[in-house]
């Protein structure tokens, strides 16, 4: 096929997916679209441009946020085409999630930046529109990018891999399919160093219009986005090129000798001065009103200070920035989405990992062979155009870098300026990797395996990261629910939940489904208040959320409906155990102190819900010491073959401390420990009776071939008898008081049902 119907294939298989980027992504979901959207509306609305106030917006904040620093190139333009479209409904809209857990890759709940949308209105229509102009113009951006790694490389085949790299690259897709000034700059960004490359390459003097043409896109890159000023000293630095050296030199030592000539520079410096007139001017005649502006009203041109105020400060080093965010940063230029809350598999990290050390391999085998052809000296166009466009990269890098140090802002989109020469570098260098590989004509499933990445990421990843919690009908509520029953505020009643019932240790996840019901229509989102707890009341997770992790606020239920809730927490990776894992569930409305009444169906007023959710064993199990006393006694069962609980040994400290070891299986119902205290004639002097662990972790909870230890406390003793002494301990029913079958080691029944073990303190 030829390359044009190429390109336009691969134009329309972008246009596809960013449509199907658009459709998995909630409006506002996508990086800042909702303070982007803010401002169109501002304007919408006849403010006129946003002038910001730091100290005010804090306190109060904008529909626009940092983003009202923006220049307005794009926002005039998104205005102009959703004007006609009513959107009265953009209060009840853009309402911000207060939970949202920002800058947390898969985080379990909560990925939402705002509450989701009950119903398409005017204002979804609103951002709809906006997305679909963004992706016409990443269209263009891919055709002009095409052209671009043609000047650059001279090869079809490179540019058109360039352009499959802008068409399919996930992240690229994702903020393209999105309400983002970043689409416009990019476009205009990659027009301008078409026009450079134009200019560079072409024989002779530029032509006025030539000139005009470029400075008109620099003017109008600037006005969309600061980082469009970046192509500024890159077309200073072209057009000096071409006045100095007009007649291309052979080699960089010419070049060089001609810009420190002062001869070559009193020859050039007329033509110099009116090709930078002829560029820069209309520049200026476009944005320059820009900076004025900024100027007067914040005592800066550019207005950044102004923005790192509003987006909020941080001081870092460069050091630390590179060593601490540099991954994020690599994988948000391939794919990470929402508020950098959604993230692809570790597999799909992988194959952009292996997508760009495959690009930076070709560069460097490419200069590898310049330099044993002629030394990197050989001065020609092309390579004179790639330092250029090597420069604007590099230039976009350090003015990032600059960026990130003064506020939270280490994402790899943010290259996207230069999105152009860097697909063109990375396809040239797989160029170079298939040619010494001889696979050239193989190069374009390259661009199949992005594509098909780009497929599945929208479909397995981003649609179910915004699911909200799905419908259950009474009749198909599983039946190992444990029913609950009782109603949080007015309306949310909590019918029931499941749990794993696995064991877990620190550090790892708990899931568990909480099924909810609205009597009535709530108008309020009240806020859910979950907190898991362990041994002695510790809490081991905690969360407040809307309900559905955040997807499924209460306004949004329907009455009788009942929904399944699932969630997925992290437990605290220092916690106790072992222990139950115990689930309070309240209710709060406006701030965590305003919780709200908890009551049973009936009316009558009942404590929080307490939801046993899990149990919680140690990482690493104590093992007991050798040859402890008691060691071998067990409880339970018909004979001491069958019986379930089982005495490790124990320890009496000369305090009244007393250690026991234990380990056993689960019982079908829970029993409390007697331990009594004898001097050597067999008088009881204190006792210690009470469930395992305070409670903690009856019977029921053990788990088999898990041992744990346990101490408890003589308290009526302060000095232990110094002669020999006796425990007596064994398990009883704390309903009827009846003991359980207690075992000697060598299988015969204990007295009493009570085991005796002789210490000595």
């Amino acid at each position: 096929m030829k390359a044009r119907p190429l390109l336009w294939l691969l134009i329309a298989g972008h246009l596809a997916l960013g449509l199907l980027y658009a459709w998995a992504t909630p409006i506002f979901e996508a990086s800042d679209e909702g303070h982007h959207v803010g401002v169109i509306q501002w304007l919408r609305e006849g403010h006129g441009l946003p002038v910001q106030d730091p100290t005010r917006d804090r306190e109060h904040p904008t529909i626009y946020a940092q983003e009202g620093s923006q220049p307005p190139l794009y926002y005039w333009l998104g205005w102009a085409l959703t004007a006609p479209i009513p959107a009265s409904d953009f209060e009840q809209a853009h309402v911000p999630n207060p939970m949202s857990r920002v800058g947390v890759p898969n985080t379990t709940h909560n990925p939402n930046l705002y509450r989701p949308q009950a119903a398409p209105g005017g204002t979804w229509t609103v951002t709809m529109a906006l997305r679909l102009f963004s992706l016409l113009l990443s269209c263009g951006t891919i055709w002009l990018g095409h052209r671009l790694a043609r000047q650059l490389s001279g090869r079809e085949e490179v540019a058109l891999l360039a352009a499959a790299f802008m068409a399919f690259n996930p992240m690229t897709l994702f903020i393209n399919a999105s309400a983002n000034n970043d689409n416009l700059v990019m476009l205009l960004n990659t027009g301008a160093l078409v026009s450079i490359a134009a200019l560079w390459l072409t024989e002779g003097r530029p032509r006025a219009r030539s000139l005009m043409g470029l400075g008109l896109w620099l003017g109008l890159a600037a006005l969309t986005k600061l980082n469009g000023l970046v192509l500024w000293p890159v077309a200073a630095l072209a057009l000096g090129g071409r006045a100095l050296t007009p007649e291309r030199p052979a080699n960089w030592r010419e070049f060089l000798r001609a810009w420190l000539s002062p001869a070559r520079w009193r020859s050039a410096a007329p033509l110099l001065a009116r090709d930078l007139a002829l560029t820069f001017a209309p520049a200026f005649v476009v944005s320059g009103w820009w900076f004025a502006r900024n100027l007067i009203l914040y005592g800066e041109l550019t207005g950044t200070a102004t923005m790192v105020a509003i987006a909020g400060r941080r001081t870092i080093g460069l050091w630390d920035l590179i060593t601490q965010e540099w991954y994020g940063f690599f994988l948000s230029y391939w794919g990470v989405f929402g508020g950098f809350t959604v993230l692809g598999p570790e597999w799909v990290n992988a194959a952009f990992a292996a997508l760009t050390l495959g690009g930076l391999l070709g560069g460097g085998l490419a200069l590898a062979a310049a330099w044993r052809a002629d030394g990197w000296q050989r001065a020609t166009p092309e390579r004179g155009l790639g330092l250029l466009s090597l420069a604007f990269v590099g230039a976009t890098l350090i003015a990032l870098i600059n960026w990130t140090s003064q506020t939270y802002a280490s994402q790899g989109r943010l290259l996207f300026g230069a999105i152009a020469p860097l697909s063109a570098g990375l396809a040239y260098g797989w160029w170079v990797v298939g040619d010494r590989l001889r696979l050239t004509r193989w190069l374009w499933l390259l661009s199949s395996v992005l594509g098909g990445i780009a497929l599945y990421l929208p479909i397995a990843i981003i649609a179910p990261a915004y699911q909200p919690p799905v419908a259950v009908a009474e009749a198909d509520l599983p039946a190992d629910v444990q029913r609950v029953e009782a109603r949080l505020g007015s309306a949310l009643e909590l019918i029931g939940y499941r749990a794993d019932g696995a064991p877990h240790r620190p550090g790892e996840t708990l899931d568990f489904t909480v099924y909810w019901r609205v009597a009535a229509v709530v108008e309020a989102d009240d806020v859910l208040a979950l907190v898991a707890s362990g041994r002695d009341g510790e809490v081991l997770t905690q969360v407040d959320t809307w309900p559905g992790g955040g997807l499924l606020p209460l306004s949004r239920f329907e009455p009788g409906v009942i929904y399944a809730d699932n969630y997925t927490l992290p437990l605290a990776e220092a916690a106790t155990a072992p222990t139950v894992i115990t689930l309070r569930v309240g209710l709060w409305r406006a701030a965590p102190e305003h919780r709200l009444p908890t009551t049973d169906l009936s009316g009558a007023p009942i404590d929080d819900p307490a939801l046993a959710i899990g149990r919680l064993i140690p990482a690493t199990p104590e093992p007991p010491p050798a040859d402890l006393p008691g060691a071998g006694t067990t409880w339970g069962g018909v004979d001491a073959t069958t019986a379930s609980i089982r005495l490790d040994g124990l320890t009496l400290a000369s305090d009244g401390a007393l250690t026991l070891w234990w380990e056993g299986g689960g019982t079908p119902a829970d029993a409390t420990l007697f331990v009594h205290l004898l001097d050597a004639s067999g008088r009881q002097i204190d006792q210690a009776d009470g469930p395992a662990l305070a409670g903690f972790w009856p019977l029921t909870a053990w788990v088999p071939g898990q041992p744990f230890v346990e101490s408890r406390r003589f308290g009526n003793v302060t000095i232990l008898p110094a002669e020999a002494i006796r425990v007596r301990l064994g398990w009883y029913d704390p309903a009827s008081g009846a003991r359980l079958p207690a075992w000697k080691p060598d299988g015969s029944r204990w007295p009493d049902d009570a085991a005796m073990v002789d210490v000595a303190p």
